[in-house]
């Protein structure tokens, strides 16, 4: 091991390309189960209105009801875990379209899946009763992840896909001409300082220049410091991540000075040197990942968006049921059969699709060949 001053080379103890960065991994998954729980917060009065026993969904709201930071994570998760794998394909004009492939399959495929199957329950009985079927123009701008407000989608959770679909572009621009890319990210930076500032600019969608989208070059950054071996110890990093996470919940409780888009910069780094110390103490084997954590990142994309609508349709179904049950059962139980629907459609479904479109993309190829 070579030791220089606040620089530690962890290459001798590398388990080589055979690492999946399991410790990220498992910390997705943990943040998609804490989101989930944060969403059970906001569907709690729904459970008050028809069991007795507040005190449950009161309490419940108030460990889980604090919203910042969980969102910020996944996307210093994806800006890492991307250019981790794919860093040294930029300037490679190949990696541009196989990087994109490999996206679609991960992401775009699940997505459309729990899509269209959202609106095909909406059209039954146990589907929008609250709200009107969305409108056309939803439909689309949902299927395209693209639109003028991400928030106006079928899914309440998939604005954050919007803005991966961005830093995708970006990153696939690098890997086409790694100058090209740089100039894009440079003018995408000077886009989110410009309207952090103050300034509008014309004719550009508002998420376009959210700051939520640097997190994906915080993420990046800590890849390519890890790349360099230029990581601090792994205990000097998590302890100054602890400390940035607790002065960010202590300004946002006892001050609420900061506006939003720092709040957020703030979590990004907090989250970008945890993830680098993570991964530091992964590599040097001084934490092992247990495999229920693995199995929970596995799960995590599924959970993320599937939780909110299974909440509201478990809810309504115990609603018609009539059955009367203590707030504190019904809560653990919701979340318990969410955890569970997300890990069966994870296995039954997620993993045969991105198995069955790997084969049919690697057949195409075969056959160009």
């Amino acid at each position: 091991m070579t030791i220089a001053f606040f620089r530690f080379d962890y290459a001798e103890a590398l388990p080589s390309h055979s690492d999946r960065a399991l410790s990220v991994h498992a910390l997705r998954g943990l943040v998609a189960v804490l989101v989930m729980l944060f969403h059970l917060t906001i569907v709690a009065p729904a459970i008050d209105s028809h069991w007795a026993d507040f005190g449950m969904a009161h309490h419940a709201a108030a460990i889980f009801g604090f919203p910042a930071g969980r969102i910020e994570f996944f996307f210093v998760a994806s800006g890492f875990l991307v250019a981790r794998r794919h860093l040294d394909g930029i300037g490679m004009r190949g990696e541009a379209r196989s990087f994109l492939r490999r996206r679609l399959i991960g992401i775009y495929a699940t997505y459309c899946l729990v899509l269209v199957g959202v609106l095909v329950i909406g059209l039954t009985p146990l589907g929008y009763r609250s709200v009107p079927y969305p409108a056309a123009s939803t439909i689309v701008h949902s299927l395209l992840l693209f639109g003028t407000d991400p928030h106006d989608s079928v899914l309440p959770v998939a604005w954050t896909l919007f803005h991966e679909l961005l830093f995708y572009a970006v990153f696939a621009a690098a890997l086409f001409n790694g100058r090209l890319g740089g100039w894009v990210a440079a003018g995408w930076t000077v886009l989110i300082v410009a309207a952090m500032a103050g300034h509008d600019v014309p004719g550009v969608p508002d998420y376009f220049a959210s700051p939520l989208n640097l997190l994906f070059l915080f993420g990046v950054a800590g890849a390519w410091m890890l790349r360099r071996g230029w990581v601090v110890r792994p205990d000097v990093l998590a302890a100054a991540a602890l400390l940035a996470g607790a002065a960010l919940v202590g300004e946002h409780h006892a001050l609420s000075l900061l506006p939003r888009g720092s709040q957020s910069l703030g979590w990004g780094l907090a989250w970008a040197m945890a993830i680098m110390s993570l991964m530091t103490s992964e590599r040097s084997r001084i934490i092992r990942v247990p495999r229920f954590l693995v199995t929970l990142g596995d799960v995590s994309f599924m959970l993320y968006l599937t939780h909110l609508l299974l909440l509201v349709q478990l809810i309504q179904l115990l609603a018609w049921t009539h059955v009367k049950l203590p707030t504190g059962v019904v809560v653990p139980m919701l979340a318990v059969l969410t955890i569970g629907v997300a890990i069966a459609g994870h296995r039954l479904v997620e993993l045969p699709l991105r198995r069955h479109l790997r084969r049919r993309l690697y057949r195409q190829n075969a056959d160009i060949m």
